[in-house]
């Protein structure tokens, strides 16, 4: 089971994020936050296998904050999401997260992600 915590401004992306993953075998949401400052907490407290981070959230320098999810849940894979991944490829790649992923287009890319960490986990 792959456990995940959400960091995700808007609350209805959020619980949309939330419901598509529930109805996934193998995924399990454990936390949810609508700031990074308690999305870290969280993350800190419950050491999710992964992190999905919104990378457009309004409180966010997306390098500090990929630092700070790095030296504080060094345990927990980051995975940011976003609305534009091409503009963000090389910034968060440098900074140690895995590619981004899109919101775009429904969840099937951000499920694929999931799934090869879950893969990569057994």
């Amino acid at each position: 089971m792959l456990s995940v915590v959400l960091v995700e401004h808007p609350t209805t992306v959020r619980r949309a994020l939330r419901q598509s993953l529930h109805a996934q075998a193998g995924l399990l949401v454990v936390g949810e936050a609508g700031t990074v400052a308690r999305g870290l907490r969280l993350a800190e407290r419950l050491k999710p296998d992964v992190v999905l981070l919104d990378a457009e959230m309004t409180d966010v320098d997306l390098p500090q904050t990929i630092e700070a999810f790095r030296v504080h849940v060094p345990s927990s894979t980051l995975l940011v999401i976003t609305l534009e991944p091409d503009r963000l490829t090389s910034a968060v790649h440098t900074d140690g997260a895995i590619t981004p992923v899109g919101k775009v287009g429904g969840s099937e890319a951000l499920l694929a992600a999931l799934r090869q960490l879950a893969k990569q986990q057994s």
